[in-house]
């Protein structure tokens, strides 16, 4: 909309606010999203579950605790890349970061095929990397796959040395020849070294004669205070760094062990591979029952304000003044646009606040919870102690952490509203501004408005400002809905029910008749004991006779301003938990004569 013109009489002796224009697309009065659910793990022990599912009775007997049980292979990257870690599993693999004070991150798994430009092979198993520690090697690696090697570049991304058959390329003995654990280079002294693993034996191999110079042997024969629990073999190890740089790690199922190559000795485990890599929990998921909750974010207008003067001009007695009033184009598409909930209502930005919600817990929280291949806004722990243990304030401690888990996503989405609010602030800041009527305007980046302001009936000069308008948006977070998941990892296990059909999964997916009717009872608690952030009070969301929600819940309330007057009254769908309201710089326009504003 370009060169249209508006006529605004002024009477100074009844001076009014007149908003001039809206030059952006609005959200319409009141929208509502659907969030992404929230995920509040019940705690419910492992050997609650059959073993068809993934259930255990003791950590040893976990499906992860097995050799290659949690991943195939890793290796650590070097030079620029040394704080980085790759786990492959299967046709997959992840991007591990180790960052300071244990908050490290890491990928989604990846598909190998696609990402690293290998023959089939070796997209779907890739056995031991080796990564070269000698000139002409330095900066490759070898990767391992059956009966086969390639050597690999990965900073080019490039093959060097296609799929070759291991057998008459190295010096090894026939049974290295294939289905290799894991290969690791030396440091030090033991620099051009290589120790090949398999099973419980390995061999020492020359890189620069290309032959095996010592083996095969049991690991436990020479390398000093192995653990028996790792007598049958390894997965794959990596070099520590820092302090432990010249100490490999060693795993084998979801342990790990510290090898001193100064010390020549275990100096460290077995122990947990999260007490060293926190980060890898969420990628050995144990069976589980989650509590999964649904939200709604419901968006209101609220009230309009002054978000201060663009520009001020003088009108003489008598006289029509004509300026142009100049607005920034925005662009269509942009990074900051797709990602704010306040300016735009479509699934992609809703689906990308729930991400950075999910991305904030975690920095919150310092570590990640367990993946199990689903999509949320947000994880929790209901840290239920007991609750299949007998203890007998079990439903009131279930209550208590749901209601923790519930007011953390409140405050993450609000730390994420807050965002968007600075987001939308500095796309607006200085963008209306005012020029002469004879000022040509970009009709690419600009947008104008040729403004007329009467003052012929008045004796008297008038001075008059422009100033941006700011919106206040109220936001409303509303538990909407809830339901029952079994997840192991597996996404063909994974049942989910309504908490009407609660009972029909748990018969499902769990054999004790008591562990079930501990589960609903939980559940049940945490469902009725919702805290109403408009009231503080406690309501529930299921029916009467607390079997199934009830999707008649509605919460109403008043909206008032700083000085205690209505605003708007505000109804929505379930229990309200949190309710934000920001206030933003819009690029619409008002205008008043000086002092009135």
């Amino acid at each position: 909309m370009t060169d249209q013109a508006f006529t605004v009489s002024l009477d100074p002796g009844t001076p009014q606010v007149r908003p001039l224009f809206a030059i952006s697309p609005s959200l319409p009065e009141s929208i509502e999203a659907q969030l992404k659910p929230v995920r509040i793990a019940l705690d419910v022990a492992p050997s609650a579950f059959p073993a068809r599912l993934g259930g255990f009775a003791s950590p040893a007997d976990s499906p992860y605790a097995r050799r290659k049980g949690a991943f195939g292979c890793a290796v650590r990257g070097f030079g620029g890349t040394a704080d980085r870690i790759w786990f492959f599993r299967g046709k997959r693999y992840l991007r591990y970061f180790e960052k300071p004070e244990r908050r490290d991150e890491t990928s989604d798994w990846l598909p190998i095929a696609g990402n690293w430009n290998l023959p089939p092979a070796f997209a779907n198993r890739v056995d031991a990397v080796l990564t070269g520690g000698i000139p002409p090697f330095e900066g490759h690696v070898w990767l391992f796959s059956g009966d086969q090697y390639l050597r690999y570049d990965p900073n080019d991304d490039v093959v060097i040395i296609g799929a070759q058959p291991i057998e008459g390329n190295w010096g090894l003995p026939p049974e290295f020849c294939s289905d290799l654990d894991a290969a690791v280079h030396g440091v030090g002294p033991f620099l051009g070294i290589v120790w090949f693993f398999k099973g419980g034996r390995y061999v020492r191999y020359n890189l620069r004669d290309d032959v095996t110079e010592f083996g095969p042997a049991d690991i436990g024969l020479k390398w000093n205070g192995w653990p028996d629990a790792f007598a049958d073999g390894v997965d794959f190890a990596f070099y520590g760094t820092g302090p432990h740089e010249n100490h490999l790690h060693f795993f084998r199922g979801d342990q790990f062990i510290r090898y001193d190559l100064d010390a020549d000795r275990v100096v460290d485990g077995p122990v947990k591979a999260t007490e060293g890599w926190p980060a890898l929990g969420r990628f050995m998921p144990v069976p589980q029952l989650f509590l999964d909750e649904r939200y709604k974010l419901f968006t209101f207008h609220g009230q309009l304000g002054n978000g201060g003067m663009v520009d001020n001009k003088k009108i003489e007695a008598r006289s029509r003044t004509e300026v142009w009033i100049i607005t920034r184009r925005q662009e269509q598409v942009d990074t900051k646009t797709s990602s704010n909930v306040l300016e735009s209502n479509s699934q992609q930005v809703v689906d990308n606040f729930a991400d950075q919600v999910r991305r904030d817990d975690a920095e919150q929280r310092s570590r990640d919870d367990y993946d199990y291949g689903t999509d949320a806004s947000f994880h929790g722990e209901a840290e239920a102690t007991g609750l299949t243990g007998g203890e007998v304030d079990a439903d009131l401690h279930v209550r208590g952490q749901t209601h923790d888990v519930r007011s953390s996503f409140a405050k993450a989405v609000g730390r994420q509203i807050d965002r968007a609010k600075q987001e939308s602030q500095e796309r607006h800041t200085q963008q209306v501004r005012m020029e002469e009527s004879d000022k040509s305007i970009n009709q690419q980046t600009e947008i104008g408005f040729r403004q007329v302001v009467d003052n012929a009936s008045s004796a008297e000069s008038l001075n008059f400002v422009l100033f941006q308008l700011t919106q206040e948006y109220i936001l409303v977070l509303s538990l909407v809905d809830a339901q029952l998941v079994f997840r192991n990892g597996d996404d063909r296990a994974t049942v989910a029910a309504p908490i009407r059909d609660m009972r029909r999964l748990l018969d499902s997916v769990v054999e004790d008749p008591g562990v079930r009717a501990d589960v609903a009872r939980a559940v049940t608690a945490a469902l009725t004991a919702v805290t109403d952030a408009t009231t503080d009070t406690e309501r529930s969301l299921l029916n009467a006779a607390g079997t199934a929600v009830d999707p008649k819940v509605r919460t109403t309330f008043q909206v008032t301003d700083t000085e205690g007057r209505p605003v708007r009254a505000i109804a929505v769908d379930g229990i309200v938990v949190g309710v934000d309201r920001p206030v933003v710089l819009t690029p619409n326009t008002a205008i008043a004569p000086i002092g009135v504003f």
